[in-house]
């Protein structure tokens, strides 16, 4: 591999796929059915990530390697605030993505990358081959996403915006954030979604979302 390969991204995600994010057991965490506008699923960072290992780390159930590797990603992730927790490693990534499908193949494997979470959380070179770009979500570091928050969930108070969507329910285009995070003030000054916290540690980003194909 040369360097011309390279990329700087920030970590990886193990999500759920857009059309499962959800939580089948209705415990008012996650919502029981995914975000979705017509066919279009929210592709987004907010995906219930780490979702079925977390399931099973808390009651301590995990397998001790499995849990041994979620809880490096916790502490390797302590030192900030933003709330995305990531993976450094690729390899590890890909084996809490198989223990996470043992059921179901209801996850995958994202990368993630923003010029404030490398400020933050710092970057690692990685192979631009292996990976698809699918879109940004606006993203409130360390609080919500302002699509899914916003857009997918009250889509009337923002008229036309679902047409700017790509097929992943995101934005293909960085020009569209100052344009939407001002819709989403417009509208959540209004009290019908969250509105944005006064003070925020680090802002809002566009979060650039990668997919990747299987572990090769």
């Amino acid at each position: 591999m040369t360097k011309r390969n390279l990329i700087r991204v920030n970590g990886f995600l193990v999500v759920r796929l857009p059309h499962l994010n959800r939580d089948q057991a209705g415990r008012g965490v996650y919502p029981a059915q995914p975000p979705v506008l017509g066919t279009i699923h929210y592709g987004g960072i907010d995906r219930m990530p780490w979702f079925d290992i977390d399931e099973e780390l808390y009651p301590g159930v995990l397998p001790a390697n499995i849990g041994q590797a979620r809880q490096l990603i916790e502490e390797d992730n302590n030192d900030d605030f933003t709330g995305i927790k990531l993976c450094k490693d690729l390899d590890t990534a890909f084996t809490l993505l198989e223990y996470s499908n043992r059921l179901e193949a209801a996850n995958e494997v994202i990368v993630i990358r923003s010029e404030k979470l490398t400020q933050i959380k710092g970057a690692i070179d990685f192979d631009m081959s292996k990976v698809s770009w699918i879109g940004y979500d606006v993203v409130v570091l360390g609080d919500l996403s302002l699509l899914r928050e916003g857009l997918f969930t009250l889509p009337a108070s923002f008229p036309r915006w679902e047409e700017r969507l790509n097929e992943s329910g995101l934005f293909s285009s960085r020009a569209l954030f100052d344009e939407y995070v001002a819709a989403y003030k417009a509208v959540s000054v209004k009290g019908a979604i969250e509105q944005l916290p006064d003070d925020t540690a680090y802002g809002i980003d566009m979060v650039e979302i990668g997919r990747l194909g299987p572990k090769i």
